[in-house]
């Protein structure tokens, strides 16, 4: 962007605070964190790096995005992003400053299309004390088209590569459940034929207590008076 045409440079003094403007992204466009995005196809994000100076000789000045509000052409006032996941980072926190500090970060503002930034200001207060306002670059419209499609194309393809990615994951993340119900089926495999075994093992030893109490019962017999031949063959024969 062509900032010839805005403040930007040049510190402004609000009270004991001294603001420079050092740049501007309109549109910005996050690339590098794709999530982060205006609100619809609609609108558009423009963010401003700011310097801000403590000039006062002594006590602690508080200093956050919220102190900047932008002006758009038709005179309507539009708060920045705040907390939003929409700021361009790093971004000017909420923070304090000792004299002679210098604290540096950017403010974003999510405006429609249609919408042309005028002013930045900062004021330190709502008495209207240590205001300071700042002209900012104007494009004209056809720039402005122009931008809007680049800038939809660019979003379209970051979404788009954002859902791939996400599909990918999900395939990962389906491989890997199948590889542990694999590994679970095998043993579970494994664990029935071990089974199988057993119940074959319990089956003869089924086998063999039967066997017992027979021979036991013959036992018994031959043991008493009265012995029967019979038990003995059935004995021998079993």
């Amino acid at each position: 962007m062509d900032l010839n045409n805005g403040e930007f440079g040049v510190e402004k003094r609000a009270e004991h605070y001294g603001v420079t403007l050092l740049s501007m992204l309109d549109p910005f466009v996050m690339n590098n964190t794709p999530h982060a995005k205006p609100s619809d196809q609609t609108t558009r994000l423009l963010a401003i790096e700011v310097m801000v100076h403590h000039r006062g000789k002594t006590g602690n000045l508080d200093i956050s995005s919220s102190k900047f509000h932008l002006t758009d052409a038709e005179g309507f006032v539009h708060k920045n992003c705040g907390f939003s996941h929409n700021n361009k980072e790093p971004s000017l926190i909420e923070t304090f400053m000792t004299s002679g500090e210098r604290i540096r970060g950017w403010v974003t503002f999510e405006l429609n299309w249609n919408v042309q930034a005028e002013r930045i200001k900062f004021f330190n207060n709502y008495g209207g004390k240590g205001l300071t306002s700042y002209r900012l670059p104007i494009k004209p419209p056809e720039e402005f088209a122009q931008l809007r499609s680049k800038t939809l194309d660019v979003r379209t393809h970051a979404q788009a590569q954002l859902d791939l990615e996400a599909r990918q994951l999900e395939v990962e993340q389906l491989e890997r459940k199948a590889r542990w119900i694999r590994r679970h089926v095998e043993r579970i495999s494994d664990l029935e034929e071990r089974a199988n075994k057993a119940c074959l093992v319990i089956d003869r030893f089924s086998a063999l207590q039967s066997k017992i109490k027979r021979a036991e019962r013959v036992l018994e017999t031959l043991e008493g008076e009265d012995g029967d031949c019979d038990d003995i063959f059935d004995y021998e024969n079993a």
